[in-house]
């Protein structure tokens, strides 16, 4: 690998009224076709060194972000109900958006180390032109989820196309936002009171109301503990986990099993019923696969 080039970048926005200091090393290989960046903390080395042998493969250029960790971050009122690894890749996320909203180039690439890629994904990514004006974010990752789409795609690329997403899909593996887009989300900042796929990805949840995300079909990312095959998995846990507060306040409501199973069941005829409604609407219900 090349030289390390050092960055230190103060937010100004943070979970709390102290500053945190963004950190990044230049890791050089090739020249990419947007700026991609690995979040990634401290004591993960090995998580690092799995994105670095993906990144190569694909003759991909990055920039490590240290990732924020969230027990040393000060309590804030606003987001007391979040866990330390919800605030720690809040503000993760927005070194990141800094770095985006900075830099020369008009897109930026966010990952975190945890991420699977599709075969094409070099390819793929030096293949991309997006609009550099339009507020918005390209959602590369799925966490298997059945979403709502546009039925009619906006970007095609390859073998993939972009859909408007209309319906909550969770996640922050990786995703591509542009210079405009990264800044008005350091504007916002201190209005985000939610985890951060909350916060971009679900639109009756979040701050921002005229978010437009589009959903790429097949996803060419996944996270590490979503891999089908179990002997492809890395074996790399979130660091958010049961963490999380969604997942905390949910599990404490889990008491009505029977009306849980009932849903299981009934969850396949409403899905074809719905379906066949948004059709007619220029929608459509997909779940979104990896590949």
């Amino acid at each position: 690998m090349g030289g390390l080039n050092q960055l230190g970048i103060a937010l100004i926005s943070s979970a709390s009224s102290a500053d945190v200091e963004c950190k990044a090393d230049h890791l050089n290989y090739e020249e990419s076709a947007l700026d991609i960046y690995v979040i990634n903390l401290d004591k993960d080395v090995h998580r690092l060194r799995w994105m670095e042998q993906q990144l190569t493969a694909h003759k991909l250029d990055y920039r490590r972000i240290a990732a924020v960790d969230g027990t040393q971050v000060p309590s804030d009122p606003r987001r007391s109900h979040l866990g330390a690894g919800e605030i720690g890749c809040l503000l993760s996320h927005a070194c990141a958006w800094r770095l985006i909203a900075q830099a020369k180039d008009e897109h930026g690439l966010v990952l975190e180390d945890d991420i699977h890629f599709s075969n094409d994904f070099g390819a793929l990514i030096r293949s991309m032109s997006l609009d550099p004006a339009e507020f918005c974010v390209h959602k590369l990752e799925t966490f298997h989820a059945n979403v709502t789409l546009a039925r009619k795609p906006t970007y095609n690329v390859r073998n993939r196309r972009a859909h408007k997403l209309e319906t909550n899909h969770g996640g922050t593996g990786a995703y591509i936002v542009n210079k405009k887009t990264a800044s008005h989300f350091l504007n916002y900042i201190d209005l985000f009171d939610e985890a951060i796929d909350i916060e971009l990805f679900d639109p009756v949840r979040r701050t921002m109301k005229n978010l437009t995300i589009y959903q790429w079909v097949p996803a060419p990312c996944i996270q590490d503990f979503l891999v089908g095959e179990p002997r492809n998995r890395r074996s790399l846990a979130s660091n958010i986990g049961i963490d999380r507060s969604d997942v905390r306040f949910y599990s404490a409501k889990r008491s009505q099993k029977l009306e849980m199973v009932l849903k299981s069941r009934l969850r396949t005829v409403y899905t074809k019923l719905y379906s066949a409604w948004l059709w007619q609407s220029g929608r459509m219900r997909r779940k979104i696969a990896f590949g």
